[in-house]
């Protein structure tokens, strides 16, 4: 967190030196907008790494049973956010425990309050769910950061437009865990609205790919879609402290 509060400022202040204070005065408000939200799978990666580290002390193994400790803060989390998170995961790096190669610990939201799924993990069934072709747990484990993905339709869990805010748990410089927190993309445009509504030009936040994630221009922006001509000209501003891209038209 404490990183992230300093990517903010300083991403932020070198928008403003090269000329552009207003962005700049945006992407600072867009980090404290997001920053509640981001912090939840911050703590999921942090409880995961004190977790693994007291059992392999006491037990000398981390097994999926042990995993159970993590529901209740991640239950808590996604009742905090019911409007914003559609789910969050733990999701184990293969190997790590000692009584299953792959595991995620699920839970999303569901009518009746949050509930745990659970994917089939057996690579020797038709259904099985093989993680680590994915990007939300691929790219931070290549960067070695929290990564933002772009809007994308989560078919078979929210049913929804989302994006995926990624934190890997690191112990002794080895990935160990990514923690995933899967945020409706409606709700994330809402937080980021505020910031966006006060810049004087037509502006959107893209995300690597190109896809809208925020805008205060929706008849010319459209969420989850690419930019595409409607960014023509646009100035693109960029904070060390996210993936997304603020796009400002002239």
């Amino acid at each position: 967190a404490a990183v992230q509060a300093t990517a903010v400022t300083l991403g932020a202040e070198g928008v403003a030196q090269a000329g552009a204070p207003e962005a700049a005065r945006a992407l600072r408000e867009l980090g404290a907008a997001l920053g509640p939200i981001l912090d939840v799978p911050r703590e999921h990666a942090g409880r995961f790494l004190a977790l693994l580290q007291d059992r392999n002390a006491v037990a000398g193994e981390l097994r999926t049973g042990d995993l159970v400790a993590l529901d209740a803060p991640m239950i808590a989390n996604l009742r905090r956010f019911a409007r914003e998170a559609c789910g969050a995961t733990v999701t184990v790096a293969p190997r790590l425990l000692a009584d299953a190669p792959l595991w995620m610990q699920w839970w999303a939201q569901a009518p009746g309050g949050p509930r745990q799924l659970r994917p089939q993990l057996d690579r020797d069934l038709p259904d099985f769910y093989d993680y680590t072709q994915d990007e939300w747990f691929t790219v931070p484990i290549a960067r070695g950061r929290t990564w933002l993905s772009d809007p994308y339709f989560d078919e078979g869990g929210a049913e929804a437009d989302i994006v995926t805010i990624s934190v890997p748990a690191v112990l002794d410089a080895t990935v160990v865990a990514v923690a995933t927190a899967d945020l409706d993309l409606v709700r994330v445009a809402a937080l980021c609205a505020p910031a966006l509504n006060r810049l004087r030009a037509p502006a959107a936040l893209v995300g690597e790919a190109g896809l809208v994630v925020a805008t205060n221009a929706p008849t010319r922006f459209t969420l989850g879609r690419p930019v595409g001509e409607a960014g023509a000209g646009a100035t693109p501003h960029r904070s060390a402290a996210l993936d997304w891209t603020l796009l400002v038209c002239a």
